[in-house]
């Protein structure tokens, strides 16, 4: 055939739009027809299949040669260097060398061997496809996609004999160097702290030697005015400067802890050791602070947990003197999606993906259980005075009951699975979110029966993800796909649109605080007035993965999750308290009434419950242990009497 000849009419030549005008078009849908597609039932004699059998040959280097192939594809500029991936993909008749450089044989093998058929190879030989597939397409910053515990481990382990892409590579040493941050996330964590003490008790120290100085001045003027003005900044001055030496020696102690690689007990008793001390003289310090916002120091109360956490896991140690501190159980078959405490009794409610409720008391026995036939049970949420129950279901329903697993009523709350579920403080209101962008509010004059429904609330960005009543329930708050907090009245007006994004949101009990809080995915806490809805405080977290925030009973900690199995304990002024490591993905964070444990829901479906201790117990605690140690008993005796 020439350009300028007719090309032969095809046997079966279709209608108007299946015309052919040239010998191109014409050369090409035979190709089409007779080679490309449906190839495997025409290569007779095979050609195609021994092509195909070399490219997908299962060996070592399977990986590394789609890999390369897929670059090729993707007209990647590769220059030969005779590696064993390029010498097979070279023997196969796929590829050849042309000017210096590797392109396809011929355009029929392109088409033959796509780059959706590489692509779709490349997915199911690794066993982190998807993730690493979105992490490529954030430009490899989107660090939540990177592998962590035993997902890590299992993919090293089926890489070790392989030869890996680039890309895997690179995919593989960032998961690893993020566990190597967050191992090393507490030793930075103590170090910012130290350095923020230390900047805020220099800046003590400048007011302290100002107000020396102005008490000389007026001197000739007021002797005893001034004597008491001076004395009162050389209080302060000493104030500040006990408070830099506790909280640097509460930091040694728990850099001492972290950063032994064997952890071997007696590291960890000297280190203990050190914690006590600095501990004992923060509580010098705090006896006339009630609050643990005024603690000037709080890096020994968060040292004796953690090393306290070390010594309970070491099992060489015997721990007898220390009590048990937390303790867990399988509570559900899949994750558990939610844990609440019951406001008046000494039980909590666990739901999870298997469709189930159940009842709990502290010591991990079941009380109750039911299915709750709602396909997946998103929250539970136990009425304010504790009477019965309210579920969020993957069905659209809300449903009610009792604390034996009896339905008391349902209603069908918004198109699409409900995500979120709260009450008002007086229990007279219900909200409900989900995933329709829509939020609503519904009137409970009886829980067993007449649900109203009284408005929706709409205008969100894609999923609502959460819905809160204030503590005086005069607004609630919603929290959409896209970060934005907005807040509404009780009559579905909106009211107000915060300035900061965030991805979880939390008030405090009724009449404790005047705050609540919201946490953004890179970690930063910004506490907002309740009234005027100003923001009011804010500090960083050293979360880079934040997913939740949960105020305490008392309203004087603030509990946030990140995606790195870790529970971190902060006061109002941002001074991390505590840290709490788990072996699963943490879901979700409850607290009981009093304060003094968090439950905690688990991706594979186990609940922890997890003691929450202040600076008197951990004391208590550490010497005891120390005390019962005989090579420890005369130097503890010293610090602990």
């Amino acid at each position: 055939l020439t350009p300028h000849s007719p090309p032969p009419a095809p046997p079966c030549q279709g209608g108007e739009k299946d015309k052919i005008h040239t010998a191109k078009e014409w050369v090409e849908k035979v190709v089409r027809l007779k080679i490309v597609e449906n190839w495997e039932s025409q290569d007779v004699p095979e050609h195609l299949s021994t092509i195909r059998d070399r490219l997908f040959k299962e060996n070592q280097r399977i990986i590394r040669r789609l890999g390369l192939y897929q670059q090729i594809l993707q007209q990647v500029e590769i220059v030969p260097d005779g590696s064993a991936e390029q010498m097979e993909l070279r023997l196969s008749g796929l590829i050849l060398k042309r000017r210096e450089k590797l392109t396809i044989s011929n355009p029929i093998y392109e088409a033959v061997f796509n780059k959706e058929l590489i692509a779709q190879k490349l997915d199911k030989l690794s066993p982190y496809s998807e993730a690493i597939k979105v992490w490529l397409n954030s430009n490899c910053e989107d660090d939540s996609q990177l592998l962590r515990g035993d997902d890590l481990q299992s993919a090293l382990v089926w890489a070790a004999d392989k030869s890996l892409r680039n890309e895997d590579f690179q995919f593989l040493t960032s998961s690893q160097k993020v566990i190597l941050s967050n191992q090393n996330q507490l030793l930075h964590s103590a170090q910012i702290q130290t350095r923020t003490a230390q900047v805020e008790a220099e800046s003590a120290k400048q007011k302290a030697k100002q107000w020396i100085g102005i008490g000389s001045a007026v001197l000739a003027g007021s002797l005893v005015g001034a004597i008491g003005f001076s004395t009162l900044a050389y209080q302060r001055f000493k104030l500040a400067q006990a408070s830099i030496e506790i909280e640097q020696n509460g930091s040694d102690a728990l850099l001492l802890a972290v950063s032994q690689k064997t952890e071997n007990s007696q590291a960890l008793s000297e280190a203990l050791l050190r914690a006590i001390a600095s501990g004992k003289r923060l509580k010098t310090l705090v006896e006339n602070k009630p609050h643990l916002e005024q603690y000037p120091a709080t890096r020994p109360l968060l040292a004796l947990q953690v090393i306290l956490d070390k010594i309970s896991g070491k099992e060489q140690i015997k721990a007898s003197s220390l009590p048990q501190r937390k303790m867990n159980w399988q509570a559900h078959a899949g994750a558990v999606t939610s844990v609440s405490f019951s406001p008046n009794k000494q039980i909590l409610a666990t739901a999870g993906i298997d469709d189930r409720v159940r009842i709990w008391n502290f010591s991990g026995q079941k009380l109750a259980e039911w299915k709750a036939l709602q396909q997946s049970v998103n929250m539970v949420n136990f009425s304010p005075d504790g009477n019965f129950l309210a579920t969020a279901g993957r069905d659209s329903t809300v449903k009610f009951w009792n604390l034996s697993g009896k339905k008391l009523s349902q209603v069908k709350a918004i198109e699409g699975s409900v995500t979120s579920i709260s009450f008002s403080p007086e229990g007279k209101l219900l909200a409900a979110a989900g995933i329709d962008s829509n939020a609503a509010i519904w009137e409970l004059p009886k829980p067993q029966k007449n649900i109203l429904s009284i408005l929706k609330l709409s205008g969100h960005n894609g999923l609502v993800r959460s819905v809160n009543f204030s503590p005086q329930g005069d607004f609630l708050t919603t929290l959409d796909g896209k970060s934005t907090v907005r807040i509404w009245s009780l009559s579905g007006k909106l009211e107000k649109t915060l300035a900061v994004p965030a991805i979880g949101i939390s008030f405090p009990p009724p009449g404790r605080q005047y705050r609540f809080a919201t946490v953004t995915l890179n970690g930063k806490v910004c506490l907002w007035n309740l009234l005027e809805k100003e923001l009011v405080n804010e500090f960083e977290t050293l979360h880079l993965d934040a997913k939740s925030i949960s105020f305490s009973p008392d309203g004087e900690r603030l509990a946030t999750v990140g995606i790195d199995k870790t529970v971190r304990l902060w006061n109002l002024a941002g001074r991390q308290v505590a840290q709490f490591e788990f072996e699963e993905n943490v879901v979700s964070v409850g607290w009981s009434r009093d304060g003094r444990q968090i439950a905690v829901a688990g991706s594979n479906g186990t609940v922890w419950l997890r003691q929450v201790e202040g600076l008197a117990e951990l004391l208590k605690q550490s010497c005891n242990f120390l005390s019962s140690q005989p090579e420890y008993l005369r130097r503890v005796s010293t610090i602990c009497k």
